[in-house]
């Protein structure tokens, strides 16, 4: 029998972000329902079941921002809601309406999979265990600086994006190349360390959020939450990132 797909609901009123959110999440194999407001996505929550509601604040005041998320919170439950603003949103406010997670715009899109991922928070079959299992052993590798260790764990043909305009922002296709860019950039960050690593199978996949800690060139220590996204063929990892060219999503990923 051939499981559905999760379900998620995108209530946001900017089209060019709606559909932005609609082709990433497809692409990474959800099934994805739309609205344009918080009547219509009330609407669709009391005719139709979904897994994950996301949705933008809706607020054209600061004193509203969560007044939407919350009442698509008490409607759908018990249906998790997970938010996406460009208002300032405080942990207690989160807390208070047993929000999924608030993620600010411009956002990473590695990191909202990674928490769509675990919001969802999938049962992983024998085969995504094994996944995930190597993907584990990829942070292991890159921790270690074992190099030889992350090759093979990768096709020959892998593919790593990072999207974004970011110096770091790049697409590399092939072992040895993703290799030697990644050897490339963690001799800049000495002692560099991934740790609290929290590994959720997608549709089509598995994504990780961690906790990176490293020292600059100036002894100064450093800590950051990060995400990624991984594509497998077998047991081996195919594609890093997310690989989702369009103009569209200059809306909703980081420009700097």
């Amino acid at each position: 029998m051939t499981l559905q797909p999760p379900r998620i609901l995108v209530v946001e009123d900017d089209a060019n972000i709606r559909e932005a959110l609609r082709l990433l999440l497809e692409e990474e194999g959800y099934d994805v329902l739309e609205a344009t407001s918080l009547d219509a996505a009330l609407a669709i929550v009391e005719n139709a079941t979904v897994q994950l509601i996301l949705t933008d604040s809706l607020a054209a005041r600061t004193s509203d921002k969560l007044t939407a998320a919350g009442l698509l919170r008490q409607r759908a439950f018990p249906t998790p809601v997970g938010v996406l603003t460009g208002w300032p949103v405080d942990q207690e406010s989160v807390n208070n309406l047993d929000l999924a997670f608030v993620l600010g715009k411009p956002f990473d899109l590695d990191d909202l999979l990674a928490r769509v991922a675990n919001t969802l928070h999938l049962t992983l079959s024998p085969e995504q265990e094994a996944q995930a299992h190597v993907v584990r052993q990829y942070f292991a590798a890159l921790t270690a600086g074992d190099w030889n260790a992350l090759a093979a764990l990768c096709t020959e043909d892998v593919t790593y994006t990072l999207p974004g305009k970011t110096v770091f922002a790049t697409t590399l296709q092939g072992r040895d190349r993703v290799c030697a860019y990644a050897k490339g950039i963690f001799e800049q960050f000495p002692e560099a360390r991934f740790e609290d690593i929290l590994v959720s199978a997608t549709p089509l996949g598995m994504a990780a959020r961690y906790r990176g800690t490293w020292r600059t060139r100036d002894e100064a220590h450093h800590t950051q939450a990060g995400a990624v996204v991984f594509r497998f063929a077998d047991e081996q990892i195919a594609q890093i990132g997310v690989r989702l060219n369009d103009a569209r999503l200059a809306a909703i990923t980081p420009m700097a």
